[in-house]
């Protein structure tokens, strides 16, 4: 009996394999996010073009086109203001998308354990009881 194995069958087991994992089913939250979509408010390089995108219906529409339901965003300083952060909710919930997760970012002192450690982990607090009385469900 010839133990070797052939080049046909090593490359036909991952192969099959394969296909194996691309048939099974993929169990995803009914309401789960799809595709996301990056969008600076805080003001960075990226914004002019996020915010031209998402600022006609047309822009949002392209946006959806491409299966694009929730955005990503930066926010700008801690503490964040509450009405601010309303108002981006409510104008990405006009053009049919949802703000589903905000990057909290400017607390150094926390983080090195400097001098104002208290006073931005206190700002960081704040923000995340903004965020979670407006129902932004990831920070």
């Amino acid at each position: 009996m010839n133990s070797k194995i052939s080049r046909r069958k090593l490359l036909a087991a991952p192969g099959a394999i394969a296909i194996a994992q691309t048939a099974a089913p993929r169990f995803e939250a009914r309401d789960g996010p799809k595709i996301c979509l990056g969008f600076d408010a805080a003001g960075g390089a990226f914004q002019a073009q996020a915010a031209s995108a998402l600022s006609d219906e047309a822009g949002a529409r392209r946006i959806r086109q491409l299966g694009v339901d929730h955005v990503i965003s930066g926010f700008g300083p801690i503490p964040w203001d509450e009405t601010r952060l309303k108002d981006l909710i409510d104008r990405l919930k006009a053009q049919g998308l949802t703000l589903a997760n905000v990057m909290i970012t400017g607390f150094p002192n926390a983080i090195y354990n400097r001098p104002g450690r208290d006073e931005d982990i206190e700002k960081v607090i704040q923000s995340i009881k903004t965020a979670g009385k407006l129902g932004l469900p990831v920070v």
